[in-house]
Order: structure tokens, then sequence, then C-alpha cells
């Protein structure tokens, strides 16, 4: 199986590579500004192109890692998945979002004590496993630096998996 990454909306995946998208645009802002006002030569240009390109870059592949499925090995059935995924967020307190036959949306409940400002859940049933990822909530901006409270929240239903498959549970 090759890599499998979250698939959001358009907006949301404007919100999520935010970070990126803020030094391209900003890129292309300067250098029409300069264009307009005739101080661009090539030198200029390819220095701002690599002051601008370099950043841009670094942060598209931090937030398009952070789009990439973890797989749990397990072979549960898809009524067995809706039922573990709806006692995972009755045990978390967290609102289904969206959900399909295979695929379930969370959204944690934001706060100062669990330290989250809110992350967007994606579990998907395959062939292979679970599917598994944790995102901030794109509802809630975009960060680069999640805390731990991403992975955590993998681990804990990583965990769940593995207590109720009952050693059926291969991690990868």
């Amino acid at each position: 199986m090759g890599h499998e990454y979250v698939r959001l909306k358009i907006l949301d995946r404007i919100v999520h590579f935010g970070p990126a998208l803020l030094f391209g645009l900003t890129f292309l802002i300067i250098t029409t500004l300069l264009i307009i006002k005739g101080l661009l030569d090539i030198e200029m240009f390819t220095m701002l192109g690599v002051i601008f390109s370099i950043p841009t870059g670094i942060f598209y592949v931090i937030q398009k890692h952070k789009l990439q499925f973890r797989l749990v090995k397990t072979s549960i059935g898809q009524t067995e998945f809706k039922d573990l995924v709806n006692e995972i967020s009755k045990e978390y307190k967290w609102t289904i979002h969206s959900q399909s036959d295979n695929e379930f949306t969370l959204k944690t409940n934001p706060g100062f004590v669990n330290q989250s400002w809110g992350q967007h859940i994606t579990l998907k049933l395959t062939q292979d496993g679970i599917l598994l990822n944790s995102i901030f909530d794109t509802n809630k901006g975009t960060w680069l630096i999640t805390f731990g409270s991403n992975t955590k929240n993998m681990n804990d239903i990583e965990k769940i998996i593995n207590q109720k498959t009952k050693g059926q549970l291969v991690k990868i």
C-alpha cells in the first residue's frame, strides 16, 4: 500500500496549506510591486525567488506530511468499525462531524484543560486495517506546531483499537 492522505475540501486545503501559501503570495506581491516600479532585475528576482521558495517548500512538506494516514493493521468488519468509532467519540466526548460506510471525521472540543484548539480526526476502514489521522481543525486555523496533541489522539485511538480487537492488531 502506498501513502494515503486525508482529503480535504478546497477551502480546508487552503487553510491547511496557509503557511506555504503565505510565502508564495508574498513573493508574488513583492515581485509585482518591484516590476511596476521598474526596480526588478534578474539578480533581484533570483534572490527573492530563493528567499521565498525555501520556506514555502519547507512549510508545504510539513503540512503535506501531516495529512498522511497512519495504518493500524486489524481485521474488523464495517459494523465493528462503526461501533468502535461511536465508542471512541463517546469516551473522549468528540463530535462525529461526518460519516460514510467506511470513513468517519471527528472533531475534538477545544479548550485550555485539554490543551487543544480543536482537532480534525479521520478514521477510515480499509482492507488492510484502519487508517488514522489527526490534524488541527481547519475551522480554527492552521498551526505548524501541534505540541503533541495530534500524536496523542492517534496513539489513544490506536490503543483502543488494540484493546477492542484483542490481539488482532499488527502495527507496521
